[in-house]
């Protein structure tokens, strides 16, 4: 029994996509995005606090830059054949700024 459904999944994947292309799965995000926002405003209740927080420049300034240490030798490197050890690289660093901003979070929110 398990050897044909194995023999008949693939071909019954095939056959969903076949008039109009696989991309046509990700659709299912369409009503989603056009419902979420309706429903998150009906059922997410309201929530402000009587002192925000300031908007922290260093802090979103460490992160964007560890995403992009991080994302960019795994999504370009191997088109652009960045050896491995680049990669690793890129990753510590993405991991030390990561670590880093931490470390001065903690700080703040301690003093």
């Amino acid at each position: 029994m398990r050897a044909r459904a194995q023999r008949l999944e693939p071909g019954r994947g095939a056959d969903r996509g076949a008039g109009t292309g696989w991309r046509s799965v990700f659709l299912v995000n369409v009503p989603v995005v056009l419902i979420g926002p309706f429903l998150a405003v009906r059922f997410v209740p309201e929530s402000r606090s009587q002192r925000p927080e300031p908007f922290g420049r260093p802090g979103t300034v460490v992160l964007a830059l560890s995403l992009l240490t991080l994302l960019a030798p795994l999504t370009e490197g191997g088109a652009e054949s960045w050896s491995l050890v680049t990669v690793a690289g890129a990753v510590r660093i993405a991991a030390l700024g990561l670590v880093l901003w931490r470390r001065r979070r903690k700080a703040a929110v301690s003093s």
